[in-house]
C-alpha cells in the first residue's frame, strides 16, 4: 500500500509545474520552426548536442505548449533509470511483483538522491533532457553487460552507443572511462582475449562525440566564452576545498550513504580478491575496477568544475547516478553479512525510503500547487496587458518549493529573462520591483 501511494504521489508531481526561465525564450521559436528544424538550427548555431535524443524529450512540452508534459516524460525516464540500474547490478532481475516493488523503491530513492537539482532536471521542461542523457549512458552500460555477440547485439548496439556519445561530454567521458576499465579487466584479469564489443562501442561513441564537439553550433558558442576562466585551471582542479564545497552544495544527503556502501563493499571485495590476484599490478588494477563507478562519478564532476558558466547543479546528475550505481553494485556484499536477517533489513529500508519520499514529495507538491495557482494568475494578468510596459510588484512575488526553484524576473527590463517573457506575452517590457518599505535594523538597511 505504501508503494502504491508512492507511485500516485510520484506521478502527481508533474501536474504542479509551470514554464520558467529558458522555456519562455525557446517556446515561440520551437513552435514556429518545429522540432526537427529547430534541432538542425541549434546544431548549426548553438549546441552540438541537438542531434541527441535528449532534445525531442526536453522540447516536446514546449512545442505542445504543455508545462506538465516534459516533467511527465522526465518522471518516466527516471523510472527507466531505475530499471537499467537494477539490470546492470543484477542479471537475474525480472519484472515480477518483486521486480516492480524494487523498481518503484529505487525510482523514489533516485528522486531523493536528485533532490537538490530536481528543479533543473525534472520539473523544468528545458532541463528534462538531462534525464534522457542518463538513460542513454546506462543503456550503453547495460548493452555491454548483456552482449552475446549476436547480430541483434550489433544492430541494436549501433544506435545505443551512437546516441550515448551525443550526451553531455562529462557523462560521455565517464562512460568511456568505465568501458576502458572493464575492457582491460576482462583482458588482463579474466583473460578474455577476443571480445570486439568494446572496440565496437567506443568507435560509435567517438563518432558521435566528434559530431557534437566539432559542430558549427559549438564553434559559435565557444567564440563567446571568456577563456580567462581557465587561467587557473590546475589550481581549481586540485582545490580540495572547492571540490567538496560543490559536491555538498549540489548533492542531497541521500547520496553519501550510497557512496559509503559502495566504498565498504568495494573494500570487502578487494580483500577477498587479493588472495586470488597475485602481484601489485593486478591488485591495483582490481582496486580501480571495484571502485570504477565512483571514479567515473568524480571524472564526470571534474569536467565542468573550472567552467563557472557550465558548472551547475544539473551537471551533477552524472555524479549522482554513477555514485548510486557504485553503491548498488556493492550493496550485496554488505547485506550478505546480515545472514538470515538480510531480507527483513532490505524490506525495512524499502519501507523507510518510500515513507520519506511520500512525506517529502507531498509537502513539495502542496507548495507547488499554491505556486502554480499564483503563476496562473500572473499568466492571465500578463495576457491582458499586451503591448504595455508592465511593472510587477510584491503582490506578484512567488515562493517556490526546493524542487521547483527557478529564476524569476528581475528589476532590469533589459535582463535576458525579462526580455524573453516580454516577447512571449507580447509586452513592450516587463520588470519586477519590490515596493515594500525598508526596515532599519541596527543601522543597516535590509529587506
Amino acid at each position: 500500500m505504501l508503494i502504491i501511494l508512492a507511485v500516485v504521489v510520484y506521478f502527481i508531481q508533474p501536474v504542479y509545474t509551470w514554464f520558467a526561465a529558458d522555456d519562455f525564450c525557446l517556446m515561440a521559436k520551437i513552435q514556429a520552426e518545429g522540432l526537427i528544424r529547430n534541432m538542425f538550427h541549434d546544431y548549426m548555431n548553438w549546441d552540438g548536442r541537438s542531434i541527441s535524443l535528449t532534445y525531442p524529450v526536453c522540447r516536446i512540452g514546449l512545442y505542445a505548449g504543455l508545462p506538465w508534459l516534459g516533467p511527465f516524460l522526465g518522471s518516466l525516464l527516471m523510472m527507466a533509470m531505475a530499471v537499467l540500474l537494477l539490470r546492470i547490478v543484477d542479471s537475474k532481475f525480472n519484472f515480477g511483483w518483486t521486480g516492480i516493488f524494487r523498481t518503484i523503491t529505487l525510482t523514489v530513492l533516485l528522486w531523493l538522491v536528485f533532490f537538490n537539482f530536481l528543479s533543473q532536471t525534472l520539473f523544468w521542461t528545458t532541463g528534462v533532457g538531462y534525464n534522457m542523457d542518463i538513460v542513454l549512458l546506462l543503456l550503453a552500460l547495460f548493452w555491454i553487460k548483456q552482449w552475446k555477440g549476436s547480430t541483434r547485439d550489433f544492430v541494436l548496439g549501433l544506435p545505443i552507443f551512437f546516441y550515448a556519445g551525443t550526451c553531455s561530454p562529462n557523462g560521455v567521458l565517464a562512460l568511456l572511462f568505465l568501458l576502458f576499465v572493464q575492457w582491460m579487466h576482462e583482458l588482463y584479469i579474466q583473460k578474455i582475449r577476443s571480445n570486439p564489443k568494446y572496440l565496437y562501442a567506443v568507435s560509435f561513441i567517438f563518432v558521435a562525440l566528434f559530431l557534437v564537439i566539432f559542430s558549427p553550433g559549438n564553434k559559435n558558442r565557444m567564440s563567446s566564452w571568456d577563456w580567462k576562466n581557465l587561467t587557473h585551471i590546475w589550481t581549481i582542479y586540485f582545490n580540495f576545498k572547492l571540490l567538496l564545497k560543490n559536491l555538498f552544495n549540489y548533492n542531497s544527503l541521500f547520496i553519501w550513504p550510497l557512496i559509503a556502501i559502495g566504498f565498504m563493499g568495494g573494500l570487502m571485495k578487494g580483500f577477498a580478491n587479493n588472495s586470488v590476484n597475485k602481484g601489485w599490478f593486478k591488485q591495483l588494477f582490481n582496486g580501480i575496477y571495484l571502485h570504477r563507478f565512483f571514479l567515473a562519478a568524480v571524472i564526470g564532476f571534474f569536467f565542468f568544475l573550472p567552467l563557472p558558466g557550465l558548472n551547475s547543479p544539473r551537471t551533477a546528475i552524472q555524479f549522482a547516478i554513477f555514485a548510486t550505481l557504485y553503491g548498488l553494485s556493492n550493496l550485496a556484499v554488505i547485506v550478505n553479512y546480515f545472514g538470515e536477517k538480510k531480507n527483513q533489513l532490505l524490506h525495512n529500508v524499502a519501507l523507510l525510503v518510500n515513507f520519506i519520499f511520500i512525506i517529502t514529495a507531498m509537502s513539495q507538491a502542496f507548495d507547488a500547487r499554491y505556486v502554480k495557482n499564483q503563476m496562473a494568475q500572473r499568466h492571465s494578468k500578463l495576457k491582458s496587458l499586451q503591448g504595455q510596459n508592465v511593472v510587477l510588484t510584491e503582490q506578484d512575488f512567488v515562493r517556490t518549493p526546493a524542487t521547483r526553484r527557478f529564476e524569476d524576473l528581475s528589476s532590469d527590463s533589459a535582463y535576458w529573462l525579462n526580455r524573453c517573457v516580454a516577447e512571449h506575452y507580447h509586452l513592450k517590457s516587463i520588470k519586477m520591483v519590490d515596493t515594500r518599505p525598508k526596515k532599519v535594523v541596527m543601522g543597516v538597511i535590509t529587506d
